[in-house]
């Protein structure tokens, strides 16, 4: 999901959540221990219990507290195998650049998307100290995104934890919260990141045709990914659809291409969401495979190599 955070910090914004993380008894960022699922509501900024500073951070830095508290989800999730957390938003988010400028910008954005990015890393150091209870260890992906449901209801939170539910093999929890998020009606890229991540449950629980569909439903009507037509190929296969996987090969090819600098990175993540398959699905996807490997180009063998080898 695209991330609108920007790397430095209004002075002012640093100054207050330092000034909260001095303070182990400040609530605004701290979800209440035993709490589950995540807020209702945002806090009022006329709430109470405000300090000054807590008041402040509202009336002023909602919106930025809001997605720095986000970002610090995404990148806490990058460290999480056999999820599909990828830096690579659509097929060609780092190809086309018309112009030096816009090349510089996007140069600006990869560093953004770095995780152990040093300025990135130190901003969310000082912002983990505001959502950690005392004595407690960093926060998790939930108790972040806990926290950035206080600050301002965004519909990318539900998203983050259900892949921390996903990572701790809890997939039915995760597509309970996947497929609330889908009926507040979304905007098309979260609609697809919910889609995608629906497939990866099902793809957990062992139903294969639910999760090819789901990555399916994940391409319609938004810019296209890498991570569901890397994933519906490989389901198609697994499930013995051939005709299905030729097309996505063919798709691959052409949205692609083998030196797509993104492959290796979709390439990992995918070999992590099947790692967990039972042996069964392991051979059909190869049978499958051996049909149809005479068709398929350059990619399709890039990737029927990562999976079999």
């Amino acid at each position: 999901m695209n991330s609108p955070w920007e790397r430095d910090l209004d002075p002012k914004l640093e100054e207050l959540l330092i000034e909260l993380s001095a303070h182990p008894h400040s609530t605004l960022l701290k979800v209440p221990v035993g709490a589950t699922g995540l807020s209702g509501q945002a806090v009022s900024v006329r709430s109470a219990d405000l300090s000054a500073a807590e008041r402040e951070l509202l009336s002023v830095f909602r919106f930025e507290l809001r997605d720095l508290l986000l970002e610090a989800c995404r990148r806490e999730l990058y460290s999480m195998r056999g999820l599909q957390v990828s830096r690579w938003r659509t097929l060609d988010a780092r190809l086309h650049v018309p112009t030096e400028d816009a090349w510089r910008g996007s140069a600006r954005r990869a560093l953004d998307d770095i995780p152990d990015e040093v300025e990135a890393r130190d901003a969310l150091t000082l912002l983990s100290g505001c959502v950690a209870h005392p004595n407690s260890p960093l926060p998790t992906v939930s108790e972040l995104a806990g926290a950035a449901q206080r600050v301002m209801l965004d519909d990318r939170a539900p998203i983050y934890v259900a892949l921390e539910l996903i990572n701790e093999e809890s997939p039915r929890a995760a597509m309970s919260l996947l497929y609330g998020v889908l009926e507040d009606r979304p905007k098309a890229s979260l609609r697809s990141y919910c889609w995608q991540n629906l497939g990866v449950c099902h793809h957990r629980l062992g139903e294969l045709q639910e999760a090819l569909r789901c990555h399916e439903r994940a391409m319609e009507g938004s810019e296209l990914r890498p991570a569901p037509l890397l994933s519906a190929f490989a389901l198609a296969l697994a499930v013995e659809e051939a005709e299905r996987a030729a097309g996505y090969s063919r798709a691959l090819e052409e949205q692609m291409g083998i030196e797509h600098p993104g492959l290796e990175e979709e390439l990992g993540l995918l070999r992590a969401v099947t790692a967990a398959e039972d042996a069964a699905a392991r051979g059909s996807r190869k049978e499958t495979y051996e049909v149809i490997e005479d068709q398929l180009g350059p990619v399709g063998r890039r990737i029927g190599n990562a999976l079999f080898s």
